[in-house]
């Protein structure tokens, strides 16, 4: 019952949501390899060249701490998709959750896009509390403060989640694999604002495993283990992660990631 319950979980976890991060755990909050509910992945994209190493990081000298302030190594302009493509991208990532359903599947309008960081976590919470199965959604995990669903509900349950996705779906335009130009500004966000930002506020993050910029990029896409120094600040506790992650922002501002 809990691995069918973190099969759906993983399903709903995508390329940005953390979705370019693979992670384990046990129960319910555990995820599988994300991409499930995304597109297919890019290829590994090409080394680039590093940045420039005297570029210093934005809070040289100013002794305040803000990620809207840290200067871009790369301009990203990925462009928004056609409302043909979004449309397609939602029937593609509905089928793979009616394929979950014992019944036949219901035809749900779009509510509206939600943003997959910001956004999708609190409206599954709430949309599924009012469907009468109170669950917390967090970094595509689910929990459920009551207990998961006894066995005589759990097509409900799943109805509910299809309904609830279907009503609002992650919007893609956040949810395609990252380019090169996107992997290597994360990489030097996190080299350059995360790590020092959160070692200044107490909490030092190991980098010996830390790879090179270029290595980074090559092998994104590859099944080689990966680094995601963001995850230290999940690790906290929720009080202290809360104050932390306006300040010390485990990504870098989507103006700046995604171009628009």
């Amino acid at each position: 019952m809990t691995t069918s319950r973190s099969r759906r979980a993983a399903v709903l976890v995508t390329a940005l949501l953390i979705g370019t991060a693979c992670s384990s755990g046990d129960g319910e909050n555990a995820q599988d390899p994300p991409g499930d509910a995304s597109p297919p992945a890019a290829p590994a994209p090409a080394e680039s060249a590093p940045p420039d190493p005297a570029s210093p990081t934005p809070t040289a000298g100013s002794g305040r701490w803000d990620p809207q302030a840290w200067e871009p190594t790369v301009q990203v302009t990925l462009g928004t998709l056609s409302s043909a493509d979004r449309e397609q991208w939602r029937a593609d990532y509905l089928a793979q959750l009616g394929d979950q359903l014992d019944g036949p599947v219901p035809d749900v309008p779009l509510e509206r896009w939600v943003h997959p960081k910001a956004e999708w976590d609190a409206a599954m919470s709430a949309c599924m509390g009012d469907s009468g199965f109170p669950v917390e959604v967090e970094g595509g995990g689910i929990s459920y403060p009551g207990g998961p669903p006894p066995a005589d509900q759990l097509s409900a349950w799943d109805l509910a989640w299809y309904q609830c996705n279907a009503r609002f779906t992650p919007d893609p335009d956040y949810m395609r694999d990252w380019t090169e130009e996107q992997i290597g500004l994360v990489y030097d966000y996190w080299d350059q604002y995360f790590i020092p930002c959160m070692e200044a506020h107490g909490h030092p993050i190991n980098t010996a495993v830390q790879p090179s910029r270029g290595t980074y990029i090559s092998t994104f896409f590859t099944p080689e283990p990966s680094w995601w120094p963001n995850r230290y600040i999940e690790m906290l506790p929720p009080a202290e992660r809360e104050r932390l992650a306006p300040t010390c922002a485990p990504y870098p501002p989507d103006d700046v990631f995604y171009g628009f």
